[in-house]
């Protein structure tokens, strides 16, 4: 950082850490000029463990930010996803005295909610919170539109931006290909259609998940299930793998790109299902392989196209990591986000 005062305040909330690793990968970007990074850190919780008793320390802090800012003529802050901050930050703005820097929330996510009088009540708070967000960042074109529709927001206010993926996976030595396919996560994934879609296959297929397990029974004789591994042993059994495979329930929100963009990244082919947090990464038969929800055969096709076809398997993975490397860094997801806030360099 120059002497000059920065034009974007970057705010997260969770244990203390010095940077992000996003930022660390960025330390020499001109991006990074105009930014300055603030990490909330009480009682060492994450954000979704702030309870009541924590609120007025963490209202506390994100009032001397905005305070700051509006002092030092900062123009932007940014929050992420859609945790307290983005909605405590929100309502100071609609106070007095604490007007004036522009409000931006980046990787937003909501999940979609049944059409009942709590939910509308949920939502009527949301609105209200947000009201003077200046710009929401999604990483979904579908989920854009659904939270135009849901919020009433304009087109300026939610855009659009690729999620990015960590460029250290691009680094990782290259590992023996093992006989397994790989799946993995816990939000909103389907994995009683993978079952369906292996079973009696031969396939030896291992499912990555948190302690709770797959949430399925009983489990067909190709399925090994493998509970919560650091992520840098997730990424060695990725880059290990025949085939990254990410089964997804039909949602309007995104879910799962993380984990797609990692087996991308460091060059598995990659078979998903079509949905709203993949349709923006994969081009069919190009950069991955793309069925329809809930359809076991259709998977199981995609499966043996891969397992059989190692011409195939190569051009996949090839294309999907060439894919990673020109659009989803680090400095693509910055650019993009700075762009929308009409502070990206030429």
């Amino acid at each position: 950082m120059s002497g000059k005062t920065p034009h974007t305040i970057v705010v997260t909330i969770g244990p203390w850490h010095e940077k992000p690793w996003w930022w660390v990968q960025l330390e020499k970007s001109p991006l990074l000029a105009g930014m300055t990074y603030e990490r909330i850190s009480i009682d060492d919780r994450k954000h979704h463990q702030i309870g009541l008793a924590q609120m007025p320390a963490l209202i506390s802090r994100l009032a001397g930010i905005v305070r700051r800012a509006r002092r030092e003529g900062i123009a932007n802050i940014i929050t992420f996803e859609a945790d307290m901050s983005c909605y405590l930050i929100g309502l100071l703005q609609r106070l007095p005295g604490f007007g004036g820097p522009r409000h931006t929330i980046v990787q937003f996510i909501s999940a979609d909610r049944p059409a009942t009088a709590g939910a509308r009540l949920k939502d009527f708070i949301a609105r209200t919170c947000l009201r003077s967000v200046y710009r929401v960042v999604s990483s979904s074109r579908a989920e854009v539109a659904y939270y135009r529709e849901r919020f009433g927001w304009s087109a300026a206010k939610c855009v659009f931006v690729p999620l990015q993926t960590d460029l250290r996976y691009f680094d990782l030595p290259a590992q023996p290909t093992e006989n397994y396919i790989i799946a993995a996560g816990r939000t909103f994934r389907d994995y009683a259609t993978l079952a369906r879609a292996v079973a009696g296959t031969g396939i030896r297929t291992m499912i990555v998940c948190g302690k709770a397990g797959p949430g399925i029974s009983p489990l067909p004789p190709e399925i090994e299930v493998v509970t919560d591994i650091p992520l840098e042993e997730l990424s060695r059994r990725i880059a290990a793998s025949r085939a990254l495979v990410l089964p997804l329930f039909e949602r309007r929100i995104s879910t799962g790109q993380s984990v797609l963009l990692q087996g991308m990244a460091l060059g598995r082919p990659s078979i998903t299902t079509l949905t709203a947090g993949t349709e923006d990464y994969i081009v069919d038969g190009e950069t991955g392989l793309l069925v329809p929800p809930g359809n076991a055969d259709a998977l199981r096709s995609a499966i043996q196209r891969v397992w059989n076809d190692a011409a195939l398997a190569t051009r996949l993975g090839n294309a999907g990591r060439e894919a990673m490397a020109r659009e989803n860094l680090p400095v693509h997801y910055v650019h993009g986000v700075a762009h929308a806030l009409g502070c990206a360099p030429a």
